[in-house]
């Protein structure tokens, strides 16, 4: 026999099986909203993939100007602190740079694909990449040997697979390192 009280529970069972099922038909996205975020994601890619497909080859190349200079500025400061020469060589086959005493090689590949960052010619005077196949620094951080006076700095020149940029990286014969970025028409 069914009473009062057994009454209200199956009711109450009943409205909660009731209240569920609202719950389960209103929750989560349906299809058209799913459908209206992909097609806005996908018409953001479609934007932003060129332009990042730009900057990335610039993005690589500073990154090794930058990690040359740094080099070359602990190059610098490794001579002075053993108290010897140390020297930067480079070499274009492979495109690649070793900093002596602590036999450190840097390899242009590792910035990207193979032959997309490269030791170049100097765009203003078109001379045979790197002009200068070695920098030695002495104990007291300055170039020493094989600079004569017409020579005022020994520079390595990079630039990409699309020459959008041109960059040299070098030493003054004071030993201060630099990084210049070409113009079209000079070195800034």
């Amino acid at each position: 026999m069914l009473t009062l009280r057994g009454f209200k529970e199956e009711y109450n069972m009943h409205r909660l099986t009731q209240d569920d099922k609202k719950r389960r038909y209103y929750c989560g996205f349906t299809l058209i909203e799913m459908l209206t975020v992909f097609v806005v994601i996908g018409i953001l890619a479609a934007i932003a993939i060129p332009s990042f497909s730009v900057w990335l080859p610039k993005y690589r190349l500073k990154r090794a100007v930058n990690d040359l200079h740094a080099n070359l500025q602990l190059a610098k400061l490794t001579a002075i602190k053993e108290n010897r020469t140390c020297s930067v060589s480079y070499s274009t086959s492979p495109d690649q740079y070793t900093v002596s005493i602590i036999n450190k090689t840097v390899n242009l590949d590792h910035y990207g694909s193979p032959g997309e960052i490269r030791f170049c010619n100097n765009p203003q005077t078109g001379g045979a990449p790197p002009p200068h196949p070695t920098i030695n620094f002495n104990s007291r951080g300055i170039i020493s040997s094989g600079v004569t006076a017409a020579v005022t700095a020994k520079y390595a020149y990079l630039t990409n697979n699309k020459n959008s940029a041109y960059f040299r990286v070098g030493a003054t014969t004071a030993g201060v390192v630099r990084t210049n970025r070409w113009s079209g028409s000079n070195w800034e």
